[in-house]
């Protein structure tokens, strides 16, 4: 056979591009491919998992269109009407029962819209963003709270909100994801216990403050505890606040492989009327639902919390780390409780149930517990200590 002279073109068609699998034993022969200069274009193995499990970069909609879609959400956006009539309400000086009972109802839709924004957030960058953006802006009301109460020096309402947040957190939030999710749920085990971890750090910080409370009673002359205390939490609180921000450069920066949802994300999703942790664990998106959870929880304890005794270090308020000893106790069980059921990266039904079952019981014991503040010395600490 003659080649063919160099003026003559030939007209080749390309073979067809091969993906390479893991079934494949061998790639295909060098004799009839082309090298990728030639144009072919090879699939590498895993190119396409790849794909699949990174977030949706599709092209962002406008800002009209993306309100119209949040409006429409649910229907359960016609109580936002409410969040006027309550300011309406307060201003002209009403019922505070009213106030109350119109606030309720706005916040319900709010809480929707707050779990929607945050499943849109995950799928256009990671869960661990999403779950941190619905972490800090559900931590809002316990920020609110918090310096509501320093300016009024309600030391009492400060710490029992916070304590209330970490327990609905840990337990409810928590519990019912496990409990309306896959029967059989997995999460990266490391992610679980690096929660772990922090948590128990967090709680040491609470409970070292409480013990020592009982421990220098009788061992320091009288009112020179509360002074020790709040130097002893105050230091604390620099130091969580320290691990806090080096925990964020380990989940964004460092160790960010940890955290990536390895489910591709689904551009069709569709939207409960929960509370986010609990839809998108209905969902399957159990990653998540531990971003929400237990990342606000985390929040709280190492950020909130220690946050708050600084700035009522700077207002002047006694705001430490002792909280009553019950409180501290619960707590304590709490994180352990939650510690041995996430560890191993598995969860099911079950699990969700007995940590509901544990929250409804603690909260029956505090509805029955008479209110106290924290003593010290046989004084109640106050603005006045």
């Amino acid at each position: 056979m003659t080649e063919p002279s160099s003026h003559s073109t030939s007209h080749v068609l390309p073979e067809p591009t091969r993906n390479l699998t893991e079934d494949d034993d061998e790639p295909p022969s060098s004799g009839n491919s082309s090298s990728p200069n030639d144009g072919d274009e090879v699939t590498e193995p895993g190119d396409k998992e790849r794909g699949e499990c990174e977030p949706d970069r599709n092209p962002a909609p406008l800002h009209s269109a993306s309100l119209l879609s949040a409006l429409r959400y649910t229907p359960l956006n016609i109580l936002l009407l409410c969040i006027p009539v309550s300011w309406a309400l307060h201003f002209a000086a009403q019922s505070a029962t009213l106030i109350f009972v119109f606030s309720a109802l706005g916040i319900i839709p709010l809480a929707a819209l707050l779990g929607y924004g945050t499943e849109q957030a995950a799928a256009r960058t990671s869960a661990s963003i999403g779950g941190l953006i619905n972490a800090t802006l559900g931590n809002v009301v316990e920020m609110i709270i918090g310096g509501v109460g320093l300016q009024k020096c309600d030391l009492e309402l400060v710490q029992s909100s916070l304590l209330g947040g970490l327990l609905s957190n840990l337990f409810l939030m928590l519990g019912m994801a496990f409990l309306v999710g896959p029967a059989e749920q997995e999460f990266h085990p490391v992610v679980a216990q690096v929660n772990s971890s922090l948590m128990m750090a967090a709680v040491a910080a609470l409970v070292v403050p409480t013990i020592l409370n009982g421990y220098l009673e009788e061992r320091l002359p009288q009112g020179e505890e509360l002074g020790v205390l709040l130097e002893l939490s105050r230091v604390s609180s620099v130091v969580l606040i320290l691990v806090y921000c080096i925990y964020l450069y380990f989940q964004f920066f460092s160790h960010k492989h940890y955290y990536v949802d390895g489910k591709p994300h689904r551009k069709d999703s569709n939207a409960a009327e929960h509370t986010t942790a609990v839809v998108v664990a209905w969902k399957g998106k159990l990653d998540l639902a531990m971003h929400v959870a237990v990342g606000s929880s985390m929040q709280i304890a190492l950020g909130v919390i220690p946050g708050l005794v600084l700035v009522a270090w700077a207002m002047g308020r006694p705001l430490g780390m002792v909280f009553d000893p019950v409180q501290t106790v619960v707590l304590f069980f709490t994180v352990l409780l939650v510690k041995f059921t996430i560890e191993d990266g598995r969860s099911h039904y079950l699990s969700g149930v007995v940590l509901v079952a544990v929250y409804t019981l603690v909260a029956v014991w505090f509805w029955d517990v008479l209110d106290a503040g924290v003593v010290v010395q046989g004084v109640e600490v106050g603005c006045g200590a």
